[in-house]
């Protein structure tokens, strides 16, 4: 990761594809951030996953209450993104491949914007993510693997291949 740090700047964010359950890079991303001196306040780290999202709800449907989360998280990681950019934090925005369209949001916002220099962004995402190629071309990439067993790796696989048919 820090060689991975090495190589960036304000303008070219960090993204990891993670292969397998469980993997976070919060706390190594945290502990290296300590490393380069950065104050606790100045690491975020936001995941958008299920319920990782307080929203209020009324009587909506099923629908309606989706596209309200969505929106939510797309909010939430906006506001982050802004303020990170202004402040000169460490942005972690973990599981970017639960909202579909928010990697080439972050990507246009980032593009026009002038971030501080100590401004870092890095994003996770699953290994089936679709994301815009424009991001793909500009961002530095790293793999993030877990380390279960084998036993566990061939059920997830055997349980994907099922998914896919």
């Amino acid at each position: 990761m820090r060689s991975l740090l090495n190589e960036s700047t304000s303008k070219v964010p960090i993204l990891f594809t993670v292969s397998g359950g469980g993997v976070d890079p919060s706390t190594e991303l945290q502990r290296l951030s300590k490393q380069m001196g950065l104050d606790h306040g100045q690491f975020v780290s936001l995941a958008l996953g299920k319920g990782s999202e307080k929203v209020s709800y009324r009587d909506f449907s099923e629908s309606a209450n989706c596209k309200c989360m969505l929106i939510g998280r797309v909010q939430s990681a906006m506001a982050a993104l802004q303020n990170a950019i202004r402040r000169g934090q460490w942005l972690v925005l973990l599981n970017c491949h639960l909202v579909p369209n928010l990697p080439a949001l972050v990507w246009c916002y980032l593009d026009q914007s002038a971030p501080h220099a100590d401004f870092r962004l890095w994003i996770t995402t699953d290994k089936t993510a679709i994301l815009p190629p424009i991001l793909l071309h500009h961002a530095l990439k790293g793999f993030l693997f877990s380390f279960l067993p084998i036993h566990v790796h061939l059920q997830l696989f055997h349980a994907d291949s099922i998914f896919m048919k």
